[in-house]
Formats: structure tokens, sequence, C-alpha cells
């Protein structure tokens, strides 16, 4: 068995330490990489069989393409909390903007800073934001049997 991955340079608090957290610095990065190559080659290795296979993929990425209902957010009666990071080079905070102006009283909070990881980047937010939202939105439960 092989020893345990250093953790990478720049840990963030909030992750867990047996979790490899985001990397911000290119450096380190190329550093970290070369003194775990080993390793990271045996974990990508030991973990291939859960890669989905590419024609699943593709089909994914069809799906998505062709998948809009942006028409029909107007329908949406329910409270609503759309969540963006301002740097989310995949999925741009814009797309958020225009999901939180369909969807009537729906309620925007962008992550200044944080990308497409906000979740694990700014958890300790993230985990208030949509808590305190939650609590709001608080709906009894019925006893009536």
């Amino acid at each position: 068995m092989s020893e345990e991955l250093p953790p990478p340079p720049g840990p963030l608090p909030h992750i867990r330490p047996d979790r490899t957290p985001p990397i911000r610095d290119p450096a380190a990065t190329a550093t970290y990489i070369a003194k775990n190559k080993g390793e990271l080659v045996r974990r990508a290795l030991l973990n291939a069989h859960l890669m989905a296979p590419m024609y699943a993929i593709q089909r994914q990425f069809m799906a998505l393409v062709g998948f809009n209902t942006f028409a029909r957010l107007g329908e949406i009666r329910s409270p609503s909390l759309v969540l963006t990071g301002t740097s989310d080079r995949v999925i741009p905070a814009q797309n958020s903007r225009l999901l939180a102006e369909g969807i009537a009283g729906a309620r925007l909070v962008e992550f200044e800073g944080a990308g497409h990881g906000f979740l694990v980047e700014r958890a300790e937010d993230v985990n208030a934001t949509v808590l305190a939202f939650l609590d709001e939105h608080q709906t009894p439960v019925s006893t009536a049997a």
C-alpha cells in the first residue's frame, strides 16, 4: 500500500484533510503533480472504472445542448434560491442572473471571486445562505392523519 498523498499547497480550512482541495496557484499545481505523479497515476487507474463511457458523455452533452426551458421559468411558483460564483468559467454567473430574473421572487446570491466549485470553495458561506433561506421558507408540517 502506498503512502498517503500530502496535502496540496494552499489548503482551505473548511475542506476535510483527507480530501484534495482545489489548488489556486498553477505553479504550486505543477510542483504538486511532479512530486506525486506516481500516486496520482495509480489513483487514476484505480478509479478508471468509475469513468462514464464516451457514448454516455456524448449523449449527456447532446441532451444539455438540446434542453431549454427558459420560456417556462415564469411558471415556477416556489421560493427559489439561485447561487453562483462570480468567477465560474464553466457556467458564467450571467446564466444564474437570467434564471433569477425569470423566476418571480427568486433570490440571487453571487459568491464574489468563487468559481464553478463555489459549493466547496465557499462552503461555510453557501451553507449559511441555504440554511437561512430554508428557515425563511419553512412550511409547517401537517399532523392531520
